[in-house]
């Protein structure tokens, strides 16, 4: 993909992806009717919200509606999100087919088949070995490489001293 292509599906995106000042503004002011749920084209919840409204809400004090809006709050940006992902997909979608690969695009997310690995030669087990080979291989010593290293010391000259006179003759 170049990037007209690329600037394409961003300005598509930018242009008709929904706007989080409007979701907010339909839940807090519609919220008990599902406007904000409409908006992002959940109708069947929509319904929901509004039958919950109106048929159980008098009753229960309006407290499984709190419930459901204050979850709903917290739930508008995944849905705006979500939005965001489908617009963009259909704009890929677009690009593709503009160029003449009437193919629908794969979403990134879709899961693609994984090739089959080629079938390999069976893998022979090794011989069991008896006790006895296996108190040998622990006794015998194996060949380790050789390292040489060489260590030069200095020591000090040493004299054998008799007595405390020859100690002040060779001060």
């Amino acid at each position: 993909m170049n990037i007209h292509e690329s600037s394409f599906i961003e300005s598509k995106v930018a242009n008709n992806k929904k706007s989080p000042v409007v979701a907010y503004l339909l839940w807090f002011f519609l919220g008990g009717f599902g406007g904000h749920r409409f908006y992002f084209g959940k109708t069947g919840s929509a319904i929901a919200m509004i039958a919950v409204t109106l048929l159980v809400n008098w009753w229960l004090f309006w407290i499984p509606m709190a419930i459901w809006l204050i979850v709903d709050l917290f739930l508008i940006q995944n849905m705006l999100k979500e939005d965001e992902a489908k617009v963009r997909h259909a704009a890929i979608q677009e690009v593709h087919m503009m160029n003449g690969n009437h193919q629908p695009a794969q979403s990134q997310h879709v899961a693609r088949p994984v090739p089959a690995a080629q079938p390999s030669a069976p893998v022979q087990p090794e011989p069991r070995k008896t006790e006895q080979e296996i108190v040998d291989e622990l006794i015998t010593p194996q060949a380790s490489p050789v390292v040489e290293t060489t260590t030069y010391t200095t020591q000090p000259e040493l004299k054998v001293v008799k007595n405390d006179e020859d100690l002040t003759k060779n001060a």
